[in-house]
């Protein structure tokens, strides 16, 4: 069942409650304070879409039924979780195996090379050169359907409404 798989996935790999409170209770005060801003910010922002749904909701919640946010999925430790699971997804550690395919490559550095000091440096010289690739920058030519700036009128830009009384309409393709 794939809502089983779900859940041991889950608890494989989320916190629980109690591993979250630890690890806020670490931060510095500044630290906690921000996450706590964030998310008092947050949930005061779910309050004012959900007073006028019909003109601040997204589309796509429209087109899923849903009409309301409830503000219980908004809290410290979903903030904390979410931030979590970016930082590790963005991280190299990301990939379960790659600490072993670094230690992998050490020994055989160490191996080829006969000399622990050397084969660090190359180690290092490959690790850091596998992290420090540039970002690509794409330049994308102003379209049509490009505006830097929304058009006066309606705030929600020029999309098209599928339904009755939507200010914003379908998102562009």
């Amino acid at each position: 069942d794939i809502h089983v798989d779900l859940d041991c996935h889950t608890r494989a790999t989320l916190y629980t409650e109690t591993e979250l409170q630890a690890q806020f209770e670490t931060l510095s005060p500044r630290t906690q304070l921000a996450y706590k801003g964030f998310t008092k910010g947050l949930l005061a922002r779910v309050e004012e879409v959900n007073l006028e749904p019909e003109q601040l909701l997204p589309y796509e919640f429209f087109n899923k039924s849903i009409s309301q946010v409830p503000l219980d999925l908004f809290t410290l430790h979903s903030v904390l979780t979410y931030s979590l699971s970016t930082m590790r997804r963005l991280s190299d550690g990301h990939y379960p195996d790659y600490q072993l395919k670094n230690a992998d490559l050490l020994h055989q550095l160490q191996e080829a090379l006969q000399d622990p000091e050397a084969a660090q440096a190359a180690f290092d010289d490959i690790v850091t050169r596998r992290r420090s690739v540039p970002l690509q920058t794409v330049v994308v030519p102003p379209a049509p359907v490009t505006h830097s700036s929304p058009p006066r009128g309606d705030p929600a830009g020029p999309h098209p409404s599928p339904r009755p009384g939507h200010p914003r309409g379908p998102p562009p393709d």
